[in-house]
């Protein structure tokens, strides 16, 4: 005779745990009447080994990465942020122009004339290679050169001055190029001053005056910084020797560009101080004059070589100056 089954049914405050066929399983409880509560854990797929390994190298990391961003924000964060303040601002050059010479007169013998130039601030060129190839591909395009020479004048370029890489342009030219250069980061057209002398009825008059001619490497590096490396400087004649009364001072100004390298405002200026300009003793009209008188006498005796000098009896004072063959320092 088979006994008869009874349910089972358990006391309050009794508990059932379930076998433990697999140590992935979790054993349920009833909870007592005072309370408490059990929960019986049976293991984990890792062993405590690994759980020490895998947070021993979390926290390491932590470590790592804690001590990295406090050793940048206390020894190297005044020089980020000077680094990221020189990208948001710029210094850019105002050019003085130069002292206008006069005859005794008050005539003008010679005076500035605005002048636009395409240059490359090489430093502020894209870093990304491709935009980079883009940028200097279309400035070589608006420079009208060659792809050779704008790379072999890049890599030879040691200053951190502009590169100019065309000169002269006209005004026309100068203003749609303007406008290009604002999607062209390191690109820009700067204005700048050219001399024009008026000597054409006298080309004697170019030995009085003189010249200008772009300031070399050397005389650059011995300016201890006084001087620009476009700087235009004098090569002969009253241009040389008066160079530093001519010049005057460059002014400056610093601006606030934007991620093309575009000016947003102005944070602070000083302006250029022209230079001063000179009143000769020499008389045009008669410098004109003795030239015309001096060709006609060097085509009778049939030579190619005169000099005449007229002076002032009381004061000794240069009149005119004249000396054959001359050149036209307009070019």
């Amino acid at each position: 005779m088979r006994p008869s089954r009874t349910p089972f049914t358990p006391e309050f405050g009794s508990s059932i745990d379930l076998p433990r066929n697999t140590r992935h399983e979790w054993v349920e409880s009833v909870a007592s009447h005072d309370g408490t509560s059990s929960l019986h854990f049976l293991g984990t797929s890792l062993s405590p080994r690994r759980i020490s390994l895998v947070f021993f190298v979390i926290t390491a990391v932590t470590f790592l990465f804690g001590a990295r961003a406090g050793y940048l924000q206390l020894f190297e964060g005044s020089g980020f942020a000077l680094a990221s303040a020189a990208q948001k601002e710029r210094l850019v050059s105002l050019p003085a122009r130069r002292g206008i010479i006069y005859d005794k007169e008050g005539v003008i013998l010679v005076n500035n004339l605005p002048r636009f130039v395409l240059q490359i601030d090489v430093a502020e060129l894209p870093r990304d290679k491709e935009e980079r190839a883009r940028v200097l591909e279309r400035a070589r395009v608006l420079a009208q050169m060659d792809e050779d020479d704008l790379r072999a004048s890049i890599d030879a370029h040691r200053y951190r001055e502009p590169l100019i890489i065309r000169d002269d342009i006209p005004l026309p030219d100068a203003l749609v190029i303007m406008v290009e250069t604002e999607i062209l980061p390191g690109v820009s057209v700067e204005l700048q001053y050219s001399r024009e002398y008026h000597n054409m009825e006298a080309v004697s008059m170019s030995h009085i005056i003189g010249y200008l001619g772009r300031i070399s490497e050397s005389e650059y590096d011995e300016s201890a910084g006084t001087r620009r490396l476009n700087d235009m400087v004098g090569r002969d004649g009253l241009e040389l020797s008066y160079d530093d009364v001519l010049r005057g001072h460059d002014g400056q100004k610093h601006v606030e560009i934007d991620a093309l390298g575009r000016e947003k405002r102005i944070i602070f200026e000083e302006r250029p101080q022209d230079g001063k300009s000179l009143r000769l003793t020499i008389d045009k009209t008669l410098q004109e004059k003795s030239e015309e008188v001096l060709r006609q006498w060097m085509e009778r005796f049939n030579t190619t070589r005169g000099v005449v000098i007229l002076s002032d009896p009381k004061t000794g004072f240069i009149k005119s100056l004249v000396s054959l063959p001359s050149y036209d320092n307009n070019v």
